[in-house]
């Protein structure tokens, strides 16, 4: 239920993430699915997956169990890159999502939205 007053305050649970938690509606198995594998947790998993195989790429080149030393070079240096793209897209996904707003920048923002 949106509050369009805006004389009236706003509950704080809003600001922590918590204010969809009261709704006690049964929700489908799809529904459920959706809102636990949206597009984050979907660009963390597969973050996650490419830090795995870039340095699964790395450990077999460092074993030595690739005969050519350029091709396990090449292979080294790709799971490198590979792993650096994981760890920015886990960045980006942790990042976006704006649940890890500081206190001090929830409550600037109360307190402009209260002035206006």
């Amino acid at each position: 239920m949106k509050n369009d007053n805006p004389k009236e305050k706003k509950s704080g649970d809003q600001y922590l993430g918590l204010s969809n938690l009261s709704d006690s509606k049964p929700k489908s198995s799809l529904q459920k699915f959706n809102s636990y594998w949206n597009s984050n947790s979907l660009q963390v998993l597969a973050g996650s997956i490419q830090i795995i195989a870039g340095m699964s790429i790395v450990g077999i080149t460092i074993l030595g169990l690739l005969q050519p030393l350029w091709i396990a070079a090449i292979l080294s240096m790709l799971g490198s890159i590979s792993s650096m793209f994981g760890v920015y897209m886990i960045f980006q996904a942790v990042s976006s999502s704006g649940k890890f707003d500081t206190l001090i920048n929830q409550s600037i923002k109360r307190v402009i939205r209260d002035q206006n």
